[in-house]
């Protein structure tokens, strides 16, 4: 495995983010020590499949192992809601149904009722600072440039 980037949390938790490539051969031995019957329903062959010919569906962006490390996809580094997800996992949280951040999928991580994306942002400060705000802040900017242009061809 050759990580892009490595961090420790101050809980000594290890984040990895991996390119595609070696994240999914991460993926592919995860799923090869656990029964089929006990892969997530997103990972189902049924659905991988669908996911593969159509484009919809889910394939993970990160993942969190039993021994407590963290693997993140490195084009997903930006996602403040799949690392506090993670860490949730790490913290002992299981996937839930509801819209929050314990989603399995991440278009339904609408809510954090446990408060994992702080608890996420003070585990791994260093990864908050550079990964996360920045994205944040490209967002924002982007917003606030769109508002100000349907201002501009509002008023002129």
């Amino acid at each position: 495995m050759m990580p892009i980037e490595e961090y420790t949390g101050k809980d000594g938790t290890p984040l990895i983010y991996l390119s595609d490539a070696e994240f999914n051969k991460e993926v592919e031995m995860y799923l090869e020590q656990v029964p089929q019957s006990e892969w997530p329903r997103y990972l189902q062959k049924d659905a991988q499949y669908m996911y593969r010919l159509t484009g919809i569906g889910y394939y993970p962006n990160g993942m969190a192992t039993a021994e407590g490390t963290i693997y993140l996809r490195w084009r997903a580094r930006g996602d403040a809601d799949l690392l506090a997800h993670e860490y949730g996992h790490i913290l002992g949280h299981d996937h839930v149904e509801g819209p929050t951040t314990m989603n399995a999928v991440s278009q339904m991580r609408l809510g954090d009722p446990l408060n994992l994306k702080e608890k996420a942002k003070q585990n791994f400060p260093e990864v908050w600072r550079n990964h996360i705000v920045p994205h944040e802040a490209y967002r924002n900017t982007l917003v606030g440039g769109l508002g100000l242009m349907a201002a501009w061809a509002w008023l002129g």
